[in-house]
């Protein structure tokens, strides 16, 4: 039997950031979030990826908004676009909410905000 999970391989690419506006005439300003602790290659478990393998997909995408409270934890997960494998959108959640992040900073003061997560898994 072939074996499909060694040369798979995930990608993620962190994207655009909501946060609350304000006014930009005081300290610096950081409106991208900086993941600081957390595994950004989440891989699917064996069966899902068989279950890929056997969908004819050499890759799948999945888009999660992820917000973060003054502190850079996690404090939602919410699936954008799925990866069309509910077990693998599930762990994504998983493993995303454990990530934490620099704090985004507003004029000097940290606040809540929200980033885009765009995972890419491809499968060769």
């Amino acid at each position: 039997m072939k074996n499909l999970f060694s040369r798979s391989l995930p990608l993620v690419v962190l994207a655009t950031l909501a946060a609350p506006a304000a006014a930009s005439s005081g300290p610096a300003t950081s409106l991208a979030p900086q993941r600081v602790e957390g595994n950004p290659h989440i891989m699917p478990e064996h069966l899902t990826t068989a279950q890929i393998a056997r969908a004819g997909k050499p890759a799948v995408i999945g888009v999660f908004d992820v917000c973060v409270d003054r502190a850079g934890v996690v404090t939602e997960v919410r699936v954008v676009r799925s990866t069309t494998f509910a077990a693998y959108d599930a762990k994504i959640q998983r493993q995303i909410r454990s990530w934490r992040y620099q704090p985004v900073l507003l004029d000097g003061q940290a606040a809540a905000g929200c980033t885009t997560v765009t995972l890419v898994y491809h499968q060769k």
